[in-house]
């Protein structure tokens, strides 16, 4: 799994999980994650994250993946989400990543174009992709 190869690289200190459900992962799949140093979205806060004020916390890496968004919006997924974030609350957290002068890479992942209905959710990776370079546009220097 990419977050257990991830956890296991020296450099990185720690991995943010939003939208994780407990129906589509095992008990011990998650106890591991947990006890490896993992954090889920539900228990941390996304601006607390971004948060550029402290000059010492270190450079992020983003990674959206698209099956956090519920399905109505994101249909072309590999694992869809029927209770997942909204489109807009999608849009808001890659706003604030393109925001955050800490965020050094970003990524947009999970598409899986066989399953994307009318490529509605190529063109919402697209639409979060330019909203994140948005808010790149607008950090202060």
């Amino acid at each position: 799994m990419p977050f257990r190869a991830l956890l296991e690289m020296p450099s990185v200190k720690s991995i943010h999980n939003f939208g994780f459900s407990e129906l589509a992962n095992s008990r011990e799949h998650l106890e591991w994650f947990l006890a490896s140093g993992g954090q889920l979205g539900e228990d941390i806060d996304i601006d607390n994250i971004l948060d550029d004020s402290d000059p010492n916390q270190p450079d992020l890496f983003v990674s959206l993946d698209l099956d956090v968004i519920d399905m109505a919006f994101a249909p072309g997924v590999s694992a869809m989400n029927p209770a997942g974030w909204t489109s807009r609350h999608a849009e808001a957290a890659v706003f604030a990543a393109g925001m955050s002068n800490r965020v050094r890479c970003f990524d947009i992942m999970e598409l899986c174009p066989p399953h994307d209905i009318n490529a509605r959710t190529a063109r919402l990776a697209a639409h979060l992709f330019l909203t994140f370079l948005r808010g790149f546009t607008e950090r202060d220097s």
